[in-house]
């Protein structure tokens, strides 16, 4: 079980007409295996760059749809980290992204969910294990 997820965003909505600033979410809520919702301690933006300090990263875990997130080195980076600390360590089985009611042109369309760092787990027989993803949510093994 992992304390902490990553979503790495690697494309926004390609918009001829308007050119990306950054990237934007107004809320990101995970599910455990039992469909019930992961409780989230705390969100960050590693190597992101806030230009408004009321869009912070905590704002897509907040529960209110009405806020955002928003992360202008998307562009200069090509990709944007959200980092996840659970209030327990948990099983990812699902996830949902909201997008902000605003600049369609910050959506992500491509990402990927990784736990921040492989976790050592002390297995029978084994001095450590590795990670590996299953089909549903991250397992260590």
């Amino acid at each position: 079980m992992a304390t902490a997820f990553r979503f790495v965003f690697t494309g926004l909505r390609y918009l001829p007409s308007r050119t990306p600033d950054g990237i934007q979410l107004s809320e990101v809520s995970l599910f455990g295996p039992d469909g019930g919702q992961m409780p989230i301690l705390a969100a960050t933006n590693p190597g992101g760059q806030n230009i408004n300090p009321s869009q912070p990263a905590g704002a897509a875990v907040d529960g209110l749809l009405r806020t955002k997130w928003f992360d202008a080195a998307m562009v200069t980076r090509g990709q944007s980290t959200l980092q996840l600390q659970l209030a327990a360590p948990g099983t990812l089985y699902a996830y949902e992204l909201w997008t902000a009611n605003d600049n369609t042109k910050r959506d992500p369309v491509s990402w990927r969910v990784e736990p921040p760092a492989p976790p050592v787990v002390q297995c029978p027989g084994s001095s450590e294990c590795t990670l590996f993803v299953c089909k549903y949510g991250f397992s260590a093994t």
